[in-house]
């Protein structure tokens, strides 16, 4: 018996397409070709693009490869310092513009943050 190569799934979005069963077949696949997601997440990441066509393949690309460098910059701490200094200086901006009131949670929690 002649082994068979595993096809990748497709899906474009379409009416008659099962989000659920997509989701099944393209954990299968990645099972199958020994790939882990969390592991190898930008290689199971292309091979999910791989996967789409269509309607959902353009909103992929503008919406979630399109915003990526942004969450990347400031995961990455490329200028940002880091998600916690970018919170408190968010937070200490908002103080300043009499954001919060107080007595509340919020202003507390500003101050907390540009008081560090």
């Amino acid at each position: 018996m002649a082994l068979q190569p595993l096809s990748l799934p497709n899906f474009s979005g379409e009416y008659d397409e099962d989000i659920d069963i997509f989701n099944s077949r393209l954990s299968s696949y990645l099972a199958g070709v020994g790939i882990d997601p969390v592991a190898n997440r930008d290689q199971a990441f292309g091979i999910l693009r791989g996967c789409l066509s269509g309607r959902v393949l353009i909103w992929f690309d503008e919406k979630i490869l399109g915003k990526h460098w942004e969450l990347h910059n400031i995961f990455a701490n490329h200028g940002q310092a880091g998600m916690g200094n970018l919170r408190g200086r968010t937070m200490g901006q908002m103080n300043t513009s009499n954001s919060f009131r107080n007595p509340s949670i919020a202003y507390d929690y500003a101050n907390i943050a540009v008081s560090l």
